[in-house]
């Protein structure tokens, strides 16, 4: 007699692998014409194509599901991850084929951390050209595109704060007196500012 639980079923497809923050959503179905089996248990597995960090987890996909749709959490932000899946009949030691494999990326976050130092130009008159340098803190995970920065320094006599914004890539030169100056920096990116960087 035929039974289920000496075939090997035909791969499954995966529809769709939506990004989403520190998650992907992914959507996959049973081949057509795949017959009705027991219920399936399907292998996804993915991984981050800028490290070497993957994962493989189980899901049961009932007789009467041709989709199934889950989510994949914990993931890092704004990292691109392959998935993959494979699918057996529920009993069975017989695996299908990998799917086709599909790559996604997940939504970016606000910057982590600024690392922020200076170089100071002193002028005979006592003042100074502060030239601001600064990087995105690089620590994996990527958290985005940075698009801009925006400086406040405030004199310390006078108590009065100014504030500029800059591009990504501009040159951040501050024209100062001799007077004592607390800066605060923060950089942003499509979703939202890092914490303030500061220095004196």
């Amino acid at each position: 007699l035929y039974s289920a639980f000496l075939v090997k079923p035909g791969p499954p497809e995966i529809l769709k692998v939506e990004g989403m923050k520190e998650m992907l959503r992914v959507d996959l179905r049973r081949k057509p014409k795949e017959p009705n089996y027991d219920s399936f248990i399907c292998q996804i597995c993915y991984q981050a194509t800028t490290k070497v960090i993957s994962k493989c987890i189980d899901i049961q996909i009932e007789i009467i599901e041709r989709n199934k749709s889950l989510n994949l959490t914990g993931l890092q932000n704004f990292t691109n991850y392959t998935v993959a899946v494979q699918c057996k009949v529920k009993g069975s030691s017989k695996w299908s084929e990998w799917s086709n494999k599909v790559t996604n990326r997940t939504e970016e976050q606000a910057p982590l951390k600024i690392d922020l130092w200076r170089v100071i130009e002193t002028y005979p008159n006592g003042n100074r050209s502060v030239h601001l340098l600064w990087k995105e803190y690089k620590e994996f995970p990527s958290s985005g595109i940075i698009t801009g920065c925006k400086v406040k320094y405030t004199a310390e006599r006078i108590n009065t704060t100014f504030e500029k914004k800059y591009n990504h890539n501009e040159p951040i030169i501050l024209s100062l007196t001799k007077d004592a100056y607390n800066i605060r920096f923060t950089a942003h990116n499509s979703i939202g500012c890092s914490p303030e960087a500061t220095i004196r």
